[in-house]
């Protein structure tokens, strides 16, 4: 009864047993969750490979996700959350050092979350702004994501990476199965090497077809033909295809694949405005079912 079509639905209070319990400030560290294709990505010298392996990294977090439809908190302003991952201890590993992300909650009317993530040794800075929406259509919702992420790679003279998001829709309110999907169109743009990735990220339609399916393109700016073709599911198994010797070969499976340990600091080191500290009490009863 709180919601109509169309109305945003950053007012509305919703139940708990849609709450996945952390803030959205520690979701976006999701994407950081394979820092090993992220490191490798400066040491490509081929500026096509290397922007298949911006894809690959790109895709690599879409699976992390709780069972069902879960909404993480929203994060309230000056709230901040701060993680690091190890890369690899040999000195001349290719994805060595130390990874270090932190994320803090800049606006809250409207929400917008902002980020910084950096491996020096790698030679490798993320950041990016997420301005964050949501909307009822009458049978699902959809949470909108405006924004960027810039990915800088260093020692590559400044040579930038500016990628976009897709929405999530939240279906089966009325008619159920409760699902979640990525749906709309994201693009990964490099205007020093002129190359430019068009990911399409598709919802599934009411009477038949796959869920979570999602193809795209690699190409040079201004060009018609692809020079990669990718296909797939981004919960699953992704292909990708050269166009010129129809090769095939796997971008990115998640079975098999283990996640880099997450560093936080000790409780101690937390300040009052860290995301652990300040819904600690929240995530207990959540999870305890309180």
């Amino acid at each position: 009864k709180q919601v109509k079509p169309g109305m945003d639905l950053s007012k509305v209070v919703l139940p708990t047993f849609i709450l996945e319990p952390r803030s959205m400030l520690e979701k976006l560290s999701d994407a950081f969750s394979h820092t090993e294709l992220l490191l490798a990505i400066p040491k490509v010298e081929d500026p096509v490979e290397r922007m298949v392996a911006v894809v690959r990294w790109y895709m690599s977090s879409f699976y992390i996700r709780p069972k069902g439809v879960k909404k993480p908190y929203n994060p309230i302003i000056g709230e901040t959350f701060r993680c690091a991952w190890d890369g690899d201890a040999e000195s001349d590993s290719p994805t060595k050092g130390r990874t270090y992300l932190v994320a803090e909650q800049t606006s809250h009317h409207p929400p917008i979350s902002c980020f910084y993530a950096a491996n020096r040794a790698c030679e490798v800075v993320v950041s990016g702004a997420i301005k964050f929406g949501s909307s009822f259509y009458g049978t699902y919702t959809r949470a909108i994501l405006k924004g960027y992420m810039s990915m800088v790679l260093t020692g590559r003279e400044g040579e930038r990476y500016t990628l976009t998001y897709p929405d999530t829709d939240a279906k089966g309110f009325i008619l159920g199965p409760l699902t979640m999907e990525m749906v709309g169109k994201v693009q990964i743009v490099c205007e020093k090497t002129g190359l430019v990735t068009d990911m399409a990220f598709k919802g599934k339609p009411m009477m038949w077809g796959e869920y979570n399916v999602v193809t795209g393109t690699i190409k040079r700016a201004g060009e018609s033909k692809a020079l990669y073709t990718v296909d797939g599911k981004w919960d699953r198994k992704l292909m990708i295809k050269e166009v010129a010797t129809k090769q095939e070969e796997v971008l990115f499976d998640p079975v098999g694949r283990t996640r880099r340990a997450m560093l936080k600091p000790t409780w101690e080191e937390m300040g009052k405005m860290e995301s652990n500290k300040l819904w600690k009490a929240v995530g207990e009863a959540i999870v305890a079912g309180d």
